[in-house]
């Protein structure tokens, strides 16, 4: 027969009880670094997709900057033929009343340029004339 005294019996209770509360806390404790770790996840998944998102409208941005660059660029291209145009430049030295004229055939001289492409000029040139 197993008799036991109010101290004896309560002490045990004692035990086993505060093993419940210290399971009870290691419990809530994992159940809590859980939730945290859940929520630094989902917080980080969305700084990441604001930066991303900043990013992209950062490069369109600078698409729309570059397209009107680039458009402006042909702009300029269009208006510097128009102005290197034979008519264009005959308008100008009308309007201005510029006095010029043809040059004279003996103030013409011709250029010609002789040798391999890549071939450096003295060396064409020694070649020619007969020099070392």
């Amino acid at each position: 027969m197993n008799i036991q005294t109010t101290r004896s019996g309560s002490a045990g209770n004692r035990a086993s009880s505060s093993g419940d509360f210290s399971r009870r806390v290691w419990s809530t404790f994992k159940f809590l670094v859980c939730i945290g770790a859940t929520g630094a996840i989902v917080n980080s998944y969305i700084y990441l997709d604001q930066q991303i998102a900043g990013v992209t409208r950062e490069i369109r941005k600078t698409r729309m900057q570059l397209h009107d660059v680039e458009r402006e660029i042909a702009n300029l291209r269009g208006k510097r033929e128009n102005f290197s145009r034979w008519e264009h430049i005959r308008k100008m030295i009308v309007l201005h009343k510029l006095d010029l004229k043809l040059p004279e055939p003996h103030q013409v001289r011709y250029i010609s340029l002789s040798g391999r492409p890549g071939e450096s000029a003295s060396r064409s040139a020694s070649a020619r004339y007969g020099m070392k």
